[in-house]
C-alpha cells in the first residue's frame, strides 16, 4: 500500500464529496469514487494520453460500494519538466475529466495543494441537487516554458480574442504567435512571464492573466477552476456559460509577493483603502515601505515575513487574509480563487465583483506534515471538527495547544500533508472531505484554497521543499437556525 495506514477509508457522512489526486509523476487516485466515475477518468486517459500502466483499487471504504481507485500511467505526465506537447496531452485529459464528471453532476469546488512531496493537486468535488448538463466542452489556457501560453480546444473566435488581448496588453514582443496542431494555438511572449525576476514583469504578468479572466467571462466563458498539474503553474479552464450576461463581470486581485510584500495591480482607490485598513487593523508589525506607482501598482512592504513564516507569525498571516476577505466583501468583492502563475511568488488573489455582504470567513490551516489549525472559527465550527478528527485512525499526537488567533490545534500521528503515496494522505484527504461536509451542514462554503507561505525546511535530491501546504478558507451562507458570530474560542 506505500506505507502508511492501510486502512479502509471511513464512510463519508454523506454522498456529496468526492476527491481526485494528481500525484507521484505518473498516478491519478480517486477518493469515494464509483465506477461511473472511474469508468470517466480511464476514458480520458485513454483518448488523451499515451494509455495506462496498470490500475487498482488503492484502498476500500467502509460499508461502502465506493473506493479510492488508482491509475498509473505510461511516462511521467506530471513531472515539471516536460515537453510542450506533453503538456497539451495533459490538459485535454484533465479537462475532459473536469468536463466528464460535470455533466455527471460533479462540480469542481477548488483544486489544492496537500502533499509537501510528490504530489502536483487535489480536485475537491461537490455533487448538485440538479444536474445540469453542458454541450460545449471546457477550453484550457496553460502557461509553459517560462514564456508560452497554450491555448487547446478552443472556439476559433475565442481564440481571436484571446490573441488581440495579449497582443494590445503585453509591454514586449510577442515572439510567436501560431497553431501548433489540431486543437492548440501558441503564443510566445518575450521575457520569462511564468518566472518573473523583475516587478515589473510580475505586475504586467498579474494584470494580463486577470484582464483574460474577465474578458473571457464578458463573453460568456467562465473560469471553471486552476490546477497546478506539474508542480509549476496553474492550468486554468473554462466553461461556456450562456447565462453571463455580457460585459457585466468586474474582477480585482490581490497579489502575495516575494517574503513580504502586497501588490495591487490596476485597482480602485477604494480596493486599496481597504487593504490598507485590514492590514493596519490586523497585522501588528505595521507596514514598513509604500510604493504608490498609481493607477498601475500600488505596493506595501510589511515588517516581518508573512508569507515565509512559521509559528504565530504564519498563523497572523493566514488571520491576515481572513480579515482581509471580510472587509473585500463588505464592499462588494469576493474571492472565487487563488491562482499560482509563477514559479517565484505566492498566492493571487482573485475577486468578483457582487453585491456588499457582512459575513465571516475562518481558515483551516494545514502545517508541516500532520497539524490542523482552525483560525478565526466559531465555537460550533471547533466542536464539529473536534469530534470529526477525534476519529483519526492513527490517533492524536497533541491537542489545544493555542497561539493568539488559533481557535483550535491538533497535531496528528502519523503524515498526511507528506505524500499521497503514503495511506496518511488518503486518509488526510477523507478527514478533509468529512469536515468539509460537516461545515457545509453549518452554513460555511469554501471558497477559496490558496499558497501562503514560502518558508522551506530541508531538501530531499537537491529540491527544497515548503514547510507548509495549501490552507483553505471558507464564507458563512447564513443557513437557517445557524449564526457565524457565535464566540470564537
Amino acid at each position: 500500500m506505500g506505507g502508511g495506514c492501510s486502512l479502509p477509508l471511513p464512510t463519508l457522512p454523506t454522498n456529496n464529496h468526492m476527491a481526485i489526486v494528481v500525484s507521484n509523476l505518473d498516478k491519478i487516485q480517486l477518493l469515494y469514487a464509483g465506477q461511473q466515475e472511474i469508468d470517466i477518468v480511464r476514458q480520458a486517459i485513454l483518448t488523451c494520453w499515451d494509455g495506462i500502466n496498470h490500475e487498482k483499487v488503492k484502498l476500500e471504504v467502509q460499508n461502502s460500494s465506493l473506493t479510492c481507485y488508482e491509475f498509473e500511467l505510461i511516462g511521467y505526465p506530471f513531472k515539471v519538466a516536460t515537453t510542450n506537447h506533453k503538456c497539451v496531452q495533459i490538459n485535454r485529459m484533465t479537462s475532459k475529466i473536469l468536463f466528464a464528471l460535470y455533466n455527471i453532476g460533479w462540480k469542481l469546488m477548488i483544486s489544492t495543494d496537500l502533499s509537501l512531496l510528490y504530489d502536483a493537486t487535489t480536485w475537491i468535488f461537490q455533487r448538485q441537487a440538479v444536474v445540469v448538463t453542458a454541450e460545449i466542452s471546457f477550453f484550457t489556457i496553460g502557461f509553459t516554458s517560462n514564456d508560452t501560453i497554450q491555448i487547446s480546444d478552443c472556439p476559433s473566435n475565442i481564440v481571436q480574442l484571446i490573441r488581440e488581448l495579449v497582443k494590445r496588453m503585453w509591454y514586449k514582443k510577442i515572439q510567436k504567435d501560431e497553431h501548433v496542431s489540431e486543437h492548440t494555438y501558441e503564443l510566445k511572449l518575450e521575457g520569462r512571464p511564468w518566472y518573473f525576476g523583475n516587478k515589473d514583469e510580475s505586475c504586467h504578468t498579474h494584470h494580463l492573466i486577470r484582464e483574460l479572466i474577465q474578458m473571457l467571462s464578458n463573453n460568456q466563458f467562465t473560469l471553471y477552476g486552476n490546477s497546478n498539474l506539474r508542480s509549476s503553474v496553474d492550468t486554468l479552464f473554462f466553461q461556456y456559460n450562456p447565462n453571463t450576461v455580457t460585459d457585466s463581470v468586474e474582477l480585482t486581485s490581490i497579489s502575495l509577493n516575494d517574503h513580504d510584500r502586497v501588490r495591487l495591480i490596476n485597482v480602485t482607490d477604494a480596493v486599496i483603502a481597504t487593504v490598507e485598513d485590514a492590514i493596519k487593523t490586523n497585522w501588528s508589525n505595521g507596514v514598513q515601505e509604500t510604493t504608490d506607482e498609481r493607477p498601475f501598482c500600488f505596493e506595501m512592504k510589511l515588517r516581518g515575513n508573512p508569507w515565509f513564516s512559521l509559528g504565530s507569525e504564519a498563523i497572523a498571516s493566514r488571520s491576515l487574509i481572513t480579515t482581509l476577505f471580510e472587509k473585500m466583501a463588505a464592499i462588494g468583492y469576493q474571492p472565487i480563487t487563488s491562482l499560482h502563475i509563477s514559479i517565484n511568488n505566492k498566492a493571487f488573489l482573485l475577486f468578483k465583483r457582487a453585491a456588499p455582504i457582512q459575513t465571516k470567513f475562518f481558515c483551516l490551516s494545514l502545517n508541516e506534515t500532520n497539524l490542523i489549525r482552525l483560525i478565526n472559527a466559531p465555537l460550533n465550527v471547533v466542536e464539529v471538527s473536534k469530534t470529526n478528527i477525534s476519529h483519526w485512525p492513527m490517533g492524536l499526537q497533541d491537542e489545544n495547544k493555542i497561539y493568539d488567533g488559533v481557535s483550535y490545534q491538533v497535531k496528528l500521528k502519523g503524515s498526511p500533508w507528506s505524500k499521497i503515496s503514503n495511506g496518511d494522505g488518503l486518509h488526510g484527504r477523507a478527514l478533509l472531505l468529512t469536515l468539509l461536509t460537516s461545515y457545509t451542514s453549518l452554513g460555511w462554503r469554501l471558497v477559496c484554497s490558496a499558497d501562503t507561505s514560502a518558508k522551506s525546511s530541508y531538501r530531499k535530491n537537491g529540491i527544497t521543499y515548503p514547510v507548509d501546504v495549501h490552507s483553505w478558507w471558507f464564507m458563512y451562507d447564513e443557513p437557517p437556525g445557524y449564526s457565524p458570530t457565535q464566540k470564537k474560542i
